[in-house]
């Protein structure tokens, strides 16, 4: 992804960020807030995955150089207010190293109930996973389904369930018309789990299992000048996704590049999305943890797809 993009937005390094106006979303998603994150810091960007604590207070992010950020989200009345945050550390493969080259391009990432992290990389797809509070990686996860995927559109997107159970998405798949179909790890292995489906030149970039034990696959689509995002959710079955719904559609423009999705319920049993946007280290783009709230009563009012 990172080289795609750097090379079609470095084209808008001479001027300022082309923003739109903001205009109202599709779906009952809702605008909450968006803060900037660090800036101007060694490794500190292109951040392309997100996960968040149950309380919305404690978060960590990856980037596609293969470093973490871990940090607090201040809130005012639950509002996003601010953000602090630790040095970046370097993600640290099996044998004590920091992932390099090909290896370093961590896009997903997702946080089992045990505190287990795990992330995906593309260029080399695989996944590693990290044991709660230990910066070595445990265990490294691959598989022969991943060898089809394109060097530079693989494991992008990575979501858990409370099962434990792990979701993984590749951004593209060498037939364009083919689904792209989710990958399910479970007791039996990698398995592909049918019922996505790419549509309107979105790809997906991010995901999570939501507290109401749906799938939420976070898309994007570079329109040339702009970003363009999209949510949807799908029920999960034994054997495929089902009941797809739309859940926020942004203008070309709104938000930068948002990749990760975090999605968690709050105390007032809304289901709030947090995202992160990728700057692919160019001060063009906005480098920002936008939020959007799904209110209680809408949660399950989604467009249907």
């Amino acid at each position: 992804m990172r080289q795609r993009f750097a090379i079609a937005i470095a084209a808008l390094a001479g001027g300022a960020w082309l923003q739109f106006a903001p205009l109202d979303e599709i779906g009952p998603a809702q605008f909450d807030r968006a803060i900037d994150l660090p800036a101007n810091r060694s490794n500190s960007g292109g951040f392309s995955g997100v996960e968040v604590s149950e309380n919305g207070a404690v978060f960590l992010a990856i980037s596609d150089r293969g470093y973490v950020l871990r940090g607090r989200l201040l809130r005012a009345d639950g509002h996003l207010a601010g953000v602090q945050t630790d040095p970046v550390r370097p993600l640290l493969t099996t044998g004590g190293t920091p992932v390099r080259g090909k290896g370093n391009d961590a896009e997903g990432a997702a946080l089992a109930p045990d505190g287990t992290l795990y992330v995906s990389f593309e260029g080399q797809n695989r996944i590693l996973s990290y044991a709660a509070g230990k910066p070595v990686a445990q265990r490294r996860f691959t598989s022969d389904l991943f060898v089809s995927f394109p060097s530079n559109g693989g494991m992008e997107a990575l979501a858990i369930d409370a099962a434990g159970t792990l979701y993984a998405l590749p951004e593209r798949i060498w037939r364009r018309r083919q689904p792209t179909p989710v990958y399910r790890l479970d007791a039996q292995g990698w398995t592909a789990l049918p019922g996505y489906a790419r549509n309107r030149g979105f790809l997906p970039v991010g995901a999570d299992v939501g507290p109401d034990r749906r799938l939420y696959i976070l898309e994007r689509h570079f329109k040339g000048l702009g970003f363009a995002s999209r949510i949807r959710s799908y029920a999960i079955g034994p054997d495929a996704l089902y009941d797809p719904l739309i859940i926020l559609t942004t203008r070309q423009g709104r938000h930068g590049n948002l990749e990760g999705l975090s999605v968690w319920r709050d105390g007032q049993g809304a289901i709030r999305l947090t995202m992160v946007s990728d700057d692919n280290f160019l001060p063009v783009l906005p480098n920002q943890v936008v939020e959007y709230v799904v209110p209680k009563i809408l949660a399950n009012k989604g467009a249907k797809d």
